[in-house]
């Protein structure tokens, strides 16, 4: 789920809607990831054109779709969080909300119709599902969670509220020192984001462009966990990893975690031989960097 949100936020970012996620088009590969697939009736967010058909998939459709009204810049995402809230639904029960033999009566359905709790299908789910599912699900757009991964982060912690995002009991006691490296300032601002609003308070979480940089600042002040980009201008993630070992630093050598779009086995082999502790792959799935930096922090 928190895959699928992350590469929708991805793609509403590149400035394009999806409008036609469904169970079909999220593909799962070999190595676990989860891939957001067809882009065949991507729209971009700016386009005001109409159409002069509904295009899409019914039973995953948004009410929006049916009145052949496109949104503004700012709600054009929501049509995709709302078919992924039709997605969550049938994972949730079984069955997609609303459903006919004719699927002019299903857009109806969508356009008109409120859908029933999904604890009323499944016994023992939690009624904050419902309300999470209902929000997703919303015919107004602007009632909608603004990104995927705003309804996925609230989905996750109605599942199970001890073991969301925000995993407070699991933190180390001490202060943190977390120091990331990434030439991407999207991205960078992104994960700083996260890490400063998920850590505990005191932690002190530092950002650089490249790897020159993020060299400068190692031999400046100690830290407990390096975040490092393996394509970076200067130095890249690799090379970063392997200065260390002849460098003298502050402090005891950082725990490192190297992120990566393109990387694979190849990469993680030569991270590992010059002492790198975890490889991420982007897009960078949030919980998994929680838990991997909270890791290795506790054991630097």
């Amino acid at each position: 789920m928190r895959q699928v949100s992350a590469g929708l936020d991805a793609i509403h970012a590149a400035g394009l809607v999806h409008h036609d996620v469904k169970p079909a088009n999220i593909l799962l590969g070999d190595d676990g990831r989860v891939v957001l697939a067809d882009l065949g009736l991507a729209r971009l967010v700016s386009s005001r054109a109409g159409g002069a058909a509904i295009a899409g998939t019914p039973r995953y459709m948004a009410p929006e779709q049916l009145a052949l009204m496109p949104l503004g810049p700012e709600l054009a995402p929501r049509t995709d969080v709302y078919q992924l809230g039709v997605t969550t639904y049938e994972m949730l029960t079984g069955r997609v909300p609303f459903d006919a033999a004719e699927p002019l009566v299903v857009l109806e359905k969508h356009r008109a119709q409120i859908p029933k709790p999904p604890s009323s299908e499944r016994g023992g789910l939690n009624p904050t599902i419902d309300r999470v599912v209902a929000t997703a699900l919303a015919k107004d757009p602007s009632l909608r969670y603004s990104t995927a991964s705003a309804f996925a982060e609230a989905l996750a912690e109605a599942i199970d509220p001890n073991r969301g995002w925000r995993r407070i009991s699991n933190r180390p006691a001490r202060p943190l020192r977390i120091l990331v490296a990434d030439d991407d300032p999207y991205q960078l601002r992104a994960t700083l984001a996260l890490l400063e609003l998920e850590l505990p308070a005191g932690t002190v979480v530092e950002g650089v462009p490249d790897g020159l940089a993020a060299l400068s600042r190692i031999t400046l002040e100690p830290f407990d966990v390096l975040v490092l980009d393996l394509h970076m201008p200067g130095r890249s993630g690799l090379e970063v990893a392997a200065a260390l070992p002849t460098m003298k630093l502050p402090g005891r050598r950082p725990r490192m975690v190297l992120v990566t779009a393109e990387g694979g086995s190849q990469e993680w082999r030569a991270f590992r031989a010059v002492g790198g502790d975890a490889l991420l792959l982007k897009p960078i799935d949030a919980e998994q960097l929680l838990q991997t930096v909270e890791r290795l922090a506790a054991q630097a």
